[in-house]
């Protein structure tokens, strides 16, 4: 089982994105090829990455996910949303077509 799957398959929270983004990144070859702007994909897709890492205390302390007395606000809530989709349609789609 690669590094991927072990994680995808536990759920295991030894990694951050950044570290899982990179583990990607050297496991599955369709996230290799970033097209004519290599260099520069990889900074935006290391920079959401590290992103999506700062919004683990939000998930942990701001919303449902655990007993929370003060959520954040619908606005946020909603760009939070969307960055995280963002990036899993990116991720879908280099990976599966």
């Amino acid at each position: 089982m690669t590094d991927v799957e072990i994680f995808l398959f536990y759920g295991c929270p030894c990694f951050v994105c950044t570290d899982l983004y990179n583990i990607i990144q050297q496991q599955v070859p369709q996230i290799r090829g970033l097209g004519d702007q290599p260099d520069e994909m990889n900074k935006m897709l290391q920079s959401l990455t590290a992103v999506l890492d700062t919004l683990n205390p939000i998930r942990n302390l701001g919303s449902v996910a655990h007993p929370n007395e003060a959520l954040i606000d619908d606005h946020e809530a909603k760009f939070v949303l969307n960055i995280v989709s963002t990036i899993l349609h990116y991720l879908d789609a280099k990976i599966y077509g």
